[in-house]
């Protein structure tokens, strides 16, 4: 009987303790986890150009309450339009409050850059994902590469859009020139005497810099360059 009872002592000392090195690596793994930083949804890169153009407060904000890169675009309209917070989507208001609005006060409304332009100027994939989206309703995603990396037009033997001569040309082209250009092709005015001296400008322009242009390029007449350039706009840019 006494063997028993020791037995039974033994084995409830060693649940005993067994609990006790259970609870306290329960405890340390919580006590580890609240020590170490939240997994941000923003990439590192993207963080440092974040942290390089807006204020502090914007950045812990971020870190605190785990914001996305859409809640970060709705984030900085809202503070560059007198703080309206009572605009931001809901999901955003609630980390708003969560986070302290008050501790926005001292951001300046209209003074912080366009978080859509820094995305495009540093983050070539955002370029790349803004480039494919907008225009091709009509296209599948499962024809998406051929779509972009196949022939301008999907005319046989066209040149691609990643050719050299095509992003020479686009490099040449002002945002003003383009959208006159995409909006005479849409309204059947590709001909007007308007349109024709912008693309006869642009033809100029591009051979003058002959160190950039092919010297197989040099003898191209104004035809080819303009068949060229209608290729472009029809395949649907952003």
């Amino acid at each position: 009987v006494c063997s028993q009872s020791l037995l039974s002592i033994e084995l409830g000392t060693a649940l005993v303790l067994v609990s006790l090195i259970l609870f306290a690596s329960a405890m340390f793994m919580i006590y580890k986890m609240r020590q170490e930083p939240k997994e941000l949804l923003i990439p590192k890169k993207i963080m440092e150009l974040i942290q390089e153009h807006y204020p502090s407060i914007v950045v812990d904000f971020i870190r605190d309450q785990e914001v996305s890169i859409y809640e970060i675009h709705h984030l900085i309209s809202i503070l560059n339009k007198t703080n309206v917070f009572d605009k931001a989507p809901v999901y955003l208001q609630e980390k708003l409050l969560q986070f302290g609005i008050e501790k926005f006060k001292d951001v300046h409304p209209s003074k912080l850059p366009n978080f859509e332009e820094i995305l495009l100027q540093h983050c070539p994939l955002h370029w790349l994902g803004r480039l494919v989206y907008p225009m091709v309703s009509d296209v599948t995603p499962g024809t998406y590469g051929y779509y972009w990396c196949g022939p301008l037009g999907l005319y046989e033997n066209a040149p691609s859009l990643f050719e050299r001569r095509s992003l020479l040309l686009l490099k040449k082209i002002s945002f003003g020139e383009f959208a006159l250009l995409e909006d005479g092709l849409k309204k059947n005015t590709w001909s007007s005497s308007e349109l024709v001296q912008i693309r006869q400008n642009l033809f100029t322009r591009y051979y003058a810099d002959k160190e950039e242009v092919d010297e197989a390029e040099l003898n191209a007449d104004y035809e080819q360059f303009d068949s060229l350039l209608h290729l472009i706009f029809s395949h649907k840019l952003s």
